[in-house]
């Protein structure tokens, strides 16, 4: 945001009112003929909502798969049961992609699901899940929140498991993009 702006509502509006060339002073350039400052109210339309729209539909899309796994939803509070599997979900959004000039966006990121299995069981309970989680974010899938949809990229990237405690734990990133339009 522009130090000389802030925000009220819907409307940018000078930080300090701006002084009036006709009748300063001090000395000046000189100004075409006729000139005079004229930005003191921009309307800025209703704050983009795209990116809860984005989460809404991925993470429905998650939710409706079959069989369940108990979810740690980001920023939510969620206490894992011991030798029971789940599943942690996240977003990284991208820089958004400006195709043309005006309103209208390209927005891609990737929404990470990370499984985590109790130790000790081997990898087949998470791999079957990872296959499950591939079927239904296949590439060219598309999901649908609020009349924005939301498209997965590319296939799944399946990230080495790790050790946390006392879980196996399984990264898959799903690499989507959204066209914004406005």
């Amino acid at each position: 945001m522009n130090p000389l702006f802030f925000r009220e509502g819907r409307v940018l509006r000078l930080a300090r009112p701006f002084r009036d060339l006709r009748h300063d002073p001090r000395p000046r350039r000189r100004e075409p003929h006729g000139f005079r400052i004229a930005l003191a109210r921009l309307d800025l339309g209703d704050p983009p909502m795209s990116v809860l729209k984005i989460r809404a539909a991925l993470e429905t899309a998650l939710a409706a798969m079959s069989p369940a796994l108990a979810t740690a939803w980001e920023n939510t509070t969620y206490t894992p049961v011991s030798g029971t599997p789940y599943q942690r979900v996240s977003m990284s959004f991208a820089e958004p992609v400006n195709t043309e000039y005006g309103r209208s966006f390209q927005q891609g990121g990737i929404f990470v699901v990370t499984l985590c299995y109790p130790q000790g069981a081997g990898p087949a309970d998470a791999a079957a899940r990872i296959e499950l989680l591939r079927s239904t974010f296949y590439r060219g899938a598309s999901f649908t929140s609020d009349g924005l949809t939301t498209t997965v990229a590319r296939t799944p990237l399946i990230l080495a498991a790790t050790l946390e405690g006392d879980r196996y734990v399984v990264p898959v990133q799903v690499p989507f993009l959204a066209t914004i339009t406005s």
